[in-house]
């Protein structure tokens, strides 16, 4: 099976806690990470190192996974409520071949549901850090020039590639070579766990609104402290030419 796209339930050797309305809901140095997809990432936690009084059973939902029902719950603290966000597994879930956990005895979080999470001492970002997802940076040396509409938008002399596993390639920039009298920041925002927080702009072309055609991470975490005073290209928007020789789009899970 592709590691890019099995499922993973693999022990976790840090200390994971998560807090909602106040309160720490979870904290073990017992947690293991659960990888429904590349996409969908969480910490599943003993049952003992869980504050599960504060879970309302009387409210809940199921879903169906590849490795059983999941039965969820709604988390309350003080009157405030998270509708369905724990769950648990249903007697008898399996974990991936080869991986021989119950996972009826861990209850899980969704990442966004809850207020803060930290590994150790550090706040983490957008979802769990998966050991299976790696980021790389390289220097080019070919050239590289964007357009849209045939308006040229981005004219380097050689990009930084990222590569992130599960997402492909993507060209980073130096800022001073974008045509920025084409742009405007938007208001549009993402969390990347492994690069950040980044923001958006978007170009005005001949008076067409092209949106969110370029990034930037001000202040990337560690792994990618490289993309700093760069910007990201969004190519499934732009037609791209490296070297010379336009560069035929790939599609990925951006793709629109």
């Amino acid at each position: 099976m592709n590691i890019a796209t099995r499922s993973i339930v693999g022990p976790v050797a840090t200390r994971i806690r998560t807090e909602f309305g106040g309160q720490t809901v979870a904290d073990s140095t017992r947690a293991r990470l659960y990888r429904r997809s590349p996409f969908k990432v969480y910490y599943l936690f003993p049952e003992e190192d869980v504050k599960s009084e504060l879970l309302d059973k009387n409210d809940s939902g199921s879903t169906a996974t590849k490795n059983g029902e999941i039965v969820r719950w709604t988390l309350r603290v003080d009157g405030r409520e998270a509708k369905h966000a724990a769950f648990t597994f249903r007697e008898g879930a399996q974990a991936a071949e080869g991986e021989k956990v119950d996972l009826s005895a861990y209850i899980g979080f969704d990442f966004d549901a809850m207020d803060s999470w930290y590994e150790e001492a550090e706040k983490l970002l957008g979802h769990p850090r998966d050991p299976f997802t790696r980021i790389d940076i390289r220097r080019g040396s070919r050239p590289i020039r964007a357009e849209v509409d045939g308006v040229t938008i981005v004219d380097s002399a050689g990009p930084l590639l990222l590569t992130e596993t599960g997402l492909g390639l993507r060209y980073y920039i130096p800022k001073d070579d974008v045509n920025w009298k084409l742009f405007s920041e938007s208001d549009t925002e993402s969390i990347c766990p492994y690069k950040g927080r980044a923001r958006y702009w978007s170009a005005n072309i001949d008076g067409k609104q092209h949106k969110d055609l370029i990034w930037a991470y001000p202040d990337p975490l560690q792994d990618a402290e490289r993309i700093r005073d760069t910007v990201g290209l969004y190519h499934e928007k732009m037609t791209i030419y490296l070297d010379g020789e336009k560069v035929d789009e790939t599609p990925t899970h951006f793709t629109k």
